[in-house]
């Protein structure tokens, strides 16, 4: 029931949510507010054992958000409504970086993640760039209303629910539920530390200032399959983030890059790393799957969790020496510079029921081996079991070489262990 507080009073919000508590803040007139706020909730979550990250079975975010809303101290003095071209900067600026949409979220991503981007929700380009020419095209005024018809429809999931979508806008205009004038941001996941959590809030904050100051207005990038290739692997995706920080550095908002690097070492850990090698988990999507009946009529769905991707890097010295030869198939490494050499992986991780291609096998443990390009001998090797977080080097053996790994699509990045697998259950 309604609490009477007085009118200076702030309210924080507890909700019980499926294996976590969800803490909804006060609205925050300043960054150092937001920050206090943090800080005091990570002090006060220690001292009764709560935290914003799991430890079982590695150190992961909880699977909750940490998701950011914008909006004005009040509805008269909101700063969207009569901003629509400011609107569309940020819009498309988010588009044109997929690090805003992928660095700072959880390990779920891509179409039916809890924060698909635009062009992953079954929307075209076309559609997309249309709606942000029109929020452009408007003149003075509040259009508040202009602006949420022209997004709503657009900013969902593939099956339209406008609440999950990396910028949503279910509250920006809503007669049935008040008038909020809220964009939120979705694709940040919960971070370990609140001096984390508050860096991205900050940078947020900078850019949504430096996108008023300096619009965006560079039409839609088509990604085509660079956006679930490259830039679901670290290396890549850390180069464009870069590149926001240097385009607000040129503005001048100068942020130290260090903290934002913790954070992506921590989303993206080394599982092995060996004289210029470097092997780091990285992004997968996880297709949503048919209803599955259950007891009593219901039906569930559930995503697909059995694939998991990775990153093998080296720099130049390494790749000219070594090739690597995943459980014994050659492993192309690309080149990103002169310096530095990548390739994705994609395997079969689990088996759990349902999942797709129940025939083809679990493909751990998974042995990496480094073949030298002159000798052809093979001088080192690293497996990783199931049991394992991490490879572990074993006893070099030889092995006989099969097919070369493929990528789904010639110009891939990322190799699919599953195709032309020769070993199925009979």
């Amino acid at each position: 029931m309604p609490v009477d507080l007085p009118s200076n009073w702030s309210r924080i919000g507890f909700t019980a949510d499926p294996g976590v508590l969800e803490v909804n803040l006060p609205p925050c007139r300043t960054w150092a507010e937001f920050r206090d706020w943090l800080v005091r909730l990570e002090e006060f979550g220690e001292s009764v054992d709560l935290r914003t990250f799991r430890t079982e079975p590695a150190l992961t975010g909880t699977g909750g958000g940490a998701h950011l809303l914008f909006g004005g101290v009040s509805i008269d003095e909101n700063p969207f409504f009569a901003r629509p071209k400011w609107i569309a900067s940020i819009l498309r600026f988010w588009q044109h970086h997929p690090s805003l949409s992928y660095l700072f979220t959880g390990c779920y991503v891509g179409n039916s993640s809890q924060a698909p981007r635009p062009d992953e929700s079954g929307n075209s380009l076309l559609d997309l760039e249309l709606a942000y020419r029109q929020l452009e095209d408007l003149p003075d005024g509040d259009w508040r209303r202009e602006i949420h018809e022209l997004l709503r429809h657009l900013h969902t999931d593939v099956s339209g629910n406008t609440h999950r979508s990396e910028t949503s806008f279910d509250k920006f205009w809503s007669p049935p539920n008040g008038y909020f004038g809220l964009i939120e941001f979705r694709a940040i996941e919960s971070l370990p530390r609140s001096d984390w959590t508050a860096a991205v809030a900050l940078l947020w904050r900078a850019l949504l200032a430096f996108l008023l100051k300096q619009p965006f207005s560079q039409p839609l990038k088509d990604f085509g399959f660079d956006l679930h290739d490259r830039y679901f692997l670290p290396t890549p995706l850390w180069t464009d983030f870069t590149a926001v920080l240097g385009e607000l550095a040129e503005f001048g908002f100068a942020f130290d890059p260090a903290v934002f690097r913790k954070i992506w070492e921590w989303r993206f850990p080394a599982i092995l790393s060996h004289e210029g090698l470097t092997v780091r988990k990285a992004l997968e999507v996880w297709p949503l799957l048919a209803e599955t009946p259950e007891v009593g009529g219901s039906t569930s769905r559930f995503v697909d969790s059995s694939m998991e991707r990775l990153e093998i890097s080296a720099v130049e010295g390494f790749n000219q020496r070594f090739a690597v030869f995943v459980n014994g198939r050659e492993l192309p490494l690309r080149s990103l510079s002169s310096k530095e050499f990548v390739a994705g992986l994609r395997y079969r991780k689990s088996s759990r029921y349902p999942s797709l291609h129940m025939r083809i096998p679990v493909q751990l443990p998974l042995s990496i081996c480094l073949s030298n390009r002159e000798t052809e001998q093979v001088e080192k090797k690293f497996t990783l079991r199931a049991e394992h977080a991490e490879f572990v080097e074993e006893a070099p053996s030889d092995f006989k070489a099969g097919k070369p790994c493929e990528p789904a699509t010639p110009g891939m990045y990322t190799c699919d262990l599953r195709i032309d697998a020769t070993v199925f259950p009979t």
